[in-house]
């Protein structure tokens, strides 16, 4: 992994939901048709390794990703709001935020 050198490397345990547990509780609670209803008490009863994954990783994250963390902001081109956390845009030589970039992750109302 390549990370700029603010970037700390951690170890970490990354756990996902298998999606044989679903098959799993059919088989445990057949009497029970609501499969919402049959999935909860199955998934209570069932075994850590039945229903999860688990993988030792290797996580890299930059200073940004921690709280209290003061970066550098940048001003936009376009609409003169600031930018934290490196999210800015660079389009045809100028700095632009996410929004201004056409990345809008909101709509206006």
């Amino acid at each position: 992994m390549s990370g700029s050198a603010s970037d700390h490397c951690y170890k970490a345990i990354r756990i996902a939901a298998k999606e044989s547990s679903k098959a799993l509780a059919r088989t445990m609670h057949p009497e029970i048709e609501n499969k919402n209803q049959q999935q909860m008490l199955a998934y209570r009863e069932m075994a850590e390794d039945d229903l999860f994954t688990k993988q030792w990783v290797k996580v890299e994250l930059g200073a940004e990703e921690f709280p209290g963390y003061k970066g550098e902001r940048i001003v936009c081109a376009e609409c003169g709001e600031g930018i934290n956390f490196r999210r800015e845009v660079l389009r045809d030589g100028r700095t632009l935020c996410r929004a201004c970039a056409g990345e809008r992750y909101y709509k206006p109302l």
